[in-house]
């Protein structure tokens, strides 16, 4: 009973939808980074701090007490993900497209 009467995410109705969406999250992000760590060049890089972001998920508080050392790996993991996702944005931004030929129309004889 402790348990719901602290200041915890779990405390309202609330708290376990957004706990469930947040693991969601990072979970998908995740396997996303695994897929993505095919691609070449730049794009590896920011799968893998994609990857490595996933130790943000230590910064759920569904079920234990966060102690100073695990905030700061968690903050170094949000961070992470965040650099992640800004370098894949920009490989896709900036990815030289594709050169298309354009068929030759046939010639009249």
């Amino acid at each position: 009973m402790h348990l719901l009467t602290m200041h915890h995410s779990l405390a309202d109705g609330r708290g376990l939808v957004y706990g469930w969406t947040t693991l969601a999250m990072w979970l998908s992000a995740g396997l996303f980074s695994l897929v993505a760590l095919r691609l070449g060049g730049l794009a590896r890089l920011g799968a893998l701090a994609l990857f490595i972001g996933g130790v943000g998920i230590l910064g759920m508080d569904l079920l234990w007490e966060l102690t100073d050392l695990a905030r700061a790996v968690a903050l170094a993991g949000v961070a992470a993900t965040g650099f992640g996702w800004m370098l894949l944005g920009l490989v896709v931004a900036f990815r030289g497209r594709p050169a298309t030929s354009i068929p030759e129309a046939p010639r009249a004889t």
